[in-house]
């Protein structure tokens, strides 16, 4: 159901690694350099800290992946997950084309066969699996560190020959 691109851009691994560090920092510090509560709606009033968060975004779920589990996220924030990631849900239709005048069906038999498309079931399957991917990332760079810096260094020099093969003449890069 998830498809993986055939080769990563390094520029995109090398953002989501960017994304991952910050998203581990505090949101907000107070004048005294303590951490502040953050409340649902971005407020630091402290009446607000109390009440419970909206569980609309991968934002909702990590920050508390109880009281927000995916199965509660829309298939729209599902979704984003992935392709965030770079990875895409590949269209109800591709995974399962028609055959014999009538709908594809999952091989697993359940799903959104019956309506056309995807269940919200199949969107939280498919978000866990693009965590999952997360999860092999961090542990790979983990054992790994040197991947960051050979990583960034590909993204420019890949940066670099497509800023060439544009200002070439005839400048496509079409060309090959």
């Amino acid at each position: 159901m998830v498809r993986r691109p055939r080769i990563p851009p390094p520029n995109v691994i090398a953002a989501v690694l960017i994304v991952l560090i910050f998203s581990a920092l505090p949101t907000a510090l107070s004048s005294d350099g303590n951490a502040v509560k953050e409340t649902y709606a971005g407020s630091t009033n402290e009446a607000d800290a109390d009440a419970p968060r909206p569980c609309r975004t991968e934002e909702d779920h990590l920050a508390d992946t109880e009281a927000c589990p995916l199965a509660s996220l829309p298939d729209a924030a599902l979704i984003k997950m992935c392709t965030d990631r770079g990875l895409e849900i590949i269209p109800f239709e591709e995974a399962y084309p028609a055959e014999a005048g009538g709908a594809g069906t999952p091989a697993d038999g359940d799903g959104g066969a019956a309506a056309g498309g995807y269940a919200h079931e199949d969107y939280v399957a498919a978000a866990e699996q693009c965590l999952g991917v997360d999860r092999e990332i961090d542990s790979i760079l983990e054992e790994h560190p040197e991947l960051v810096s050979q990583l960034e260094e590909e993204a420019v020099a890949l940066r670099q020959e497509i800023g060439e093969q544009l200002r070439a003449p005839g400048g496509s890069g079409d060309a090959g």
